[in-house]
């Protein structure tokens, strides 16, 4: 029962972390591996919690006017292969790399992001062009 507990509360403040900033992955993961979960599991599990927020997120988003529909049909087939492919990357690693990766890398962006305190203050985002959309697709080709 403590367990379901410590998720339940875990799971509360990382997508209340998520909702304001960003970044309740940094949260959750470390509470589902405490937990007990194996980092396979984990992995699964905080991606699923994820991108049920991320759809909420675009729904309103898509509410408001301003997506670009005919972008989101270019992009989402992209989406799904790599969707498809970080599955079948993370299945391919064993459990016990897995585990040190995953506890090296939340390391790595939670010292980050405490250094990086300007992070996502500035936009840089100048415009999507089919131009760029082509250089991105041919740069990920192999």
């Amino acid at each position: 029962m403590l367990t379901i507990l410590f998720l339940c509360l875990g799971g509360f403040l990382a997508a209340f972390v998520d909702s304001i900033a960003g970044g309740g992955g940094l949260i959750s993961m470390p509470i589902l591996l405490m937990a007990g979960l194996p980092a396979h599991l984990a992995l699964g599990t905080n991606k699923f919690a994820g991108a049920f927020g991320c759809f909420s997120s675009a729904y309103k988003y898509s509410n408001s006017g301003k997506t670009n529909v005919e972008l989101l049909k270019k992009l989402i087939p992209f989406t799904i292969l790599g969707c498809f492919l970080g599955v079948k990357c993370v299945l391919s690693i064993s459990e016990n790399i897995l585990n040190v990766l995953v506890f090296l890398m939340i390391l790595i962006v939670a010292i980050y992001t405490y250094l990086k305190k300007d992070l996502g203050k500035e936009d840089k985002f100048e415009s999507l062009s089919n131009e760029n959309i082509k250089k991105v697709c041919l740069w990920l080709l192999p």
